[in-house]
């Protein structure tokens, strides 16, 4: 194979450094011999291959100050993040085959799914925003209800693609899924409207304290420009036409929908129906585009 990217030892050596920032044009493999960075605070990596588990074992143990990770574009095939310091993660538009996150007191997370993932609790999570890609949720099975519970304690989420996920966990039904007690607001990024349906149904059921929801079929096209072709047609096996609410939901302070005007018009004003409906909410904006 190719020979790694030669760097010199003191960049991962230092006794005085706070931050790294390593952005690659093309993507090159690093092997540090090894990691001491006992100052460093802030690590990003652009384009980098970290394919060797000596590697990320050396990352987790050489920065016991960590407070921010944050993986751009990287290569990490089967790569696990431990630490104890950790606030802010950041693993966006990356190939692995398999990651095992456990950093409890993350507070944000970015974490695109493109393979197996296994979240550890995070019970400080404050903000997350998690975009499902290509076949990254066939790849959860059969731990759904754990990575969903990894996010429970979040307050602001922003999901891309969250109906495949919960399309998989209908086929295993483990058990009920997590209450999100403190979610305040709601971003659903879906690539039609009709898949809209059961993510919303389940976070009106799921979360009690909900106070505001936007739905968008606009930015999901585009946080996965480039991995996925939009779809003309939903991936449900059967339509959902429904919102099957446990009862109906009064405490919504704000509904904002963003949709295309094209093939969905009508898809979009049974929804729009059946959420006045059902949540009564006290302010609604539509935005067409």
């Amino acid at each position: 194979g190719a020979s790694p990217f030669d760097l010199p030892d003191c960049v991962f050596n230092s006794l005085t450094l706070e931050e790294i920032v390593l952005s690659l044009r093309i993507q090159e493999q690093i092997v540090p011999e090894s990691v001491c960075l006992p100052r460093l605070k802030k690590l990003r990596l652009v384009n980098v291959r970290l394919l060797l588990s000596s590697v990320a074992e050396s990352l987790n143990s050489g920065l016991p100050e960590l407070e921010e990770l944050d993986l751009d574009r990287c290569c990490l095939h089967r790569f696990r993040i431990s630490s104890q310091t950790v606030k802010t993660l950041s693993v966006t538009a990356c190939t692995y085959v398999e990651m095992h996150v456990s950093a409890p007191n993350v507070v944000s997370l970015r974490l695109t799914v493109a393979g197996r993932v296994k979240l550890d609790a995070m019970p400080f999570l404050s903000r997350a925003w998690v975009n499902i890609s290509g076949d990254g949720v066939n790849r959860l099975a059969p731990d759904e209800h754990g990575f969903l519970g990894a996010l429970s304690s979040a307050q602001h989420l922003e999901l891309f693609r969250f109906d495949s996920l919960l399309q998989v966990m209908k086929q295993n039904p483990a058990t009920e899924g997590p209450i999100f007690g403190k979610l305040k607001s709601l971003y659903l990024g879906e690539w039609l409207v009709a898949d809209f349906y059961q993510p919303v149904a389940y976070f009106l059921n799921q979360a009690p304290n909900l106070a505001s929801l936007i739905l968008d079929t606009l930015k999901a096209c585009e946080e996965n420009a480039g991995l996925l072709v939009p779809r003309q047609a939903s991936l449900r096996k059967e339509p959902n036409y429904k919102l099957k609410l446990a009862s109906a939901s009064t405490g919504l302070e704000m509904l904002r929908l963003r949709i295309s005007k094209g093939h969905d018009a009508a898809e979009f004003s049974k929804m729009r129906g059946l959420l006045k409906e059902k949540t009564k909410p006290k302010e609604m904006e539509v935005i067409w585009f």
